[in-house]
């Protein structure tokens, strides 16, 4: 039975053309960008193409009715971005979450060109803009996203630098834990990023020590999918450390490449 199944590579000169029948080709700018009507709504028929705002620094954002509502009832917002995800033509894909039922949920998503203060300003007065037409008003008390003090004091349990930040939660390992951090964001030689803030190598090395001293773990993975990465632990203390069983991708490789 299984092998009289047909391949992939055999099918696939058939399946691409029937993708491109379904899917709209991804175009060259911004600028040509066109959304077809099928794909403004979500399956209910309800909208969800936001804005579209621009040529070529287009903003694109989706949402639906009750997603809007319910964020602008909300006293926090989340925030995150994504890069390896996005489309070609963008840069990032932005998100905007809050909690419900005591869970963390996306409401809003932003395709943008960059990570510019100026492109972010422009998306919430956009936002702001979106949310009043439709008689609701985004004034949360704060608009949460994770910086490197707070990935630090997380990561070292520091309940004083957290309070009053998110849900104050933290890590409470102990020497017999396994710990397993993920970090996925923009990086470059020596530091991860934080949106427009970075986390230097140094500073990573010392609380990674600290916890090491707190006996925070019995073994802990920590793995970045930024670029450069490598570089985040290319320190000869951090080899010795590991007894040189550090295994890392060359610290030019960009995340692209990891991801593949």
């Amino acid at each position: 039975m299984v092998s009289a199944m047909s391949t992939f590579h055999s099918k696939k000169g058939a399946l691409y053309p029937a993708r491109c029948n379904i899917f709209p080709k991804l175009l060259n700018s911004r600028r040509e960008f066109v959304i077809p009507d099928d794909f403004e709504t979500i399956n209910t028929g309800e909208p969800f193409l936001l804005m579209n705002d621009g040529e070529e620094d287009k903003i694109l954002g989706f949402s639906t009715d009750a997603n809007l509502d319910y964020l602008c009832q909300v006293d926090t917002i989340f925030e995150d971005g994504k890069f390896y995800v996005t489309p070609n033509l963008f840069h990032q894909l932005y998100t905007l979450h809050a909690l419900i039922a005591g869970q963390l949920l996306p409401l809003v998503f932003f395709l943008l060109r960059d990570k510019q203060e100026v492109t972010y300003q422009r998306m919430f007065h956009l936002l702001i803009a979106n949310c009043q037409t439709r008689g609701y008003q985004l004034l949360p008390d704060i608009i949460q996203d994770v910086n490197p003090e707070t990935f630090v004091n997380v990561l070292l349990g520091n309940e004083t630098g957290l309070q009053g930040v998110g849900s104050g939660k933290m890590l409470k390992s102990g020497p017999r834990d396994h710990v397993f951090v993920n970090f996925v964001d923009h990086g470059g030689p020596g530091l991860i990023a934080f949106g427009m803030n970075f986390l230097k190598a140094s500073k990573l090395h010392e609380t990674i020590w600290k916890m090491h001293d707190k006996k925070s773990y019995a073994k802990m993975v920590f793995y970045v999918e930024a670029c450069e990465s490598g570089s985040i632990f290319d320190h000869w203390f951090l080899h010795d450390f590991l007894n040189g069983r550090l295994r890392q991708r060359n610290h030019q490789d960009s995340v692209r490449d990891c991801a593949q």
